[in-house]
């Protein structure tokens, strides 16, 4: 719903669907930062080519970098993906998977603030 909206605003939904190989596609663990005790907390990310026809029949090539989410294991097995590509400059696209997971990490983050919010004002309030 949410991200409906969003495509909306932003004009995606007039853009145009094609389906996007996946060339190339390398999945890679990648060190993201320290814990308190020192231990190195590692992620993946995967990096990859992906290519599409326009509706003209010009091909057109762009390099993706996705972190972490089921898309960047998804694309590992060179599976094609949906995008929307810009009719005006049909290089620039939209990759909706990508946008979900960003928005369904953000709303993780929003619910597990306002768990805490509501845990701390009930031990304030005994």
């Amino acid at each position: 719903m949410l991200i409906e909206i969003w495509e909306r605003l932003r004009g995606y939904d007039k853009w145009i669907q094609a389906e996007a190989a996946v060339n190339s596609w390398k999945v890679e663990k990648v060190f993201l930062r320290r814990a308190k005790g020192g231990a190195r907390i590692y992620g993946w990310v995967g990096k990859g080519q992906i290519e599409w026809i326009d509706q003209t029949g010009v091909r057109h090539s762009q390099s993706v970098q996705l972190s972490k989410g089921t898309l960047v294991f998804k694309m590992h097995g060179l599976s094609p993906i949906v995008i929307r590509y810009d009719p005006v400059s049909p290089s620039i696209f939209y990759l909706r998977e990508h946008l979900r997971y960003r928005v369904n990490n953000i709303a993780q983050v929003i619910i597990g603030v306002f768990v805490l919010i509501a845990i701390a004002a009930a031990i304030l309030r005994t």
